[in-house]
């Protein structure tokens, strides 16, 4: 699963991060690497604000498809959510 097809409030484990060197570079750099644990806080203006450990980053949507998720689960912050797909919206 593609960290742009996650619900607000999921919480996955990096499985593998595509992309070309320089953008894998910038993801590791802001320690978006496999097996580290992220979390979708919200998604505005076509931007995925996510938690890394203790720090928040926004990505946009092409950066949000290349990181793939492992296991997939509810945030701590939001137990009742149902961390599947994302509901896509058309503007």
């Amino acid at each position: 699963m593609r960290l742009s097809e996650i619900a607000v409030g999921c919480e996955g484990i990096i499985k593998h991060v595509a992309g070309t060197e320089k953008v894998c570079r910038f993801l590791y750099s802001i320690g978006c690497y496999p097996g580290e644990r992220i979390t979708l806080v919200s998604v505005l203006a076509g931007n995925y604000i996510v938690r890394i450990k203790d720090s928040r980053f926004a990505v946009d949507r092409k950066i949000a498809q290349i990181i793939e998720l492992g296991e997939v689960t509810p945030g701590a912050d939001e137990p009742d959510l149902g961390c599947r797909h994302r509901q896509a919206s058309r503007v």
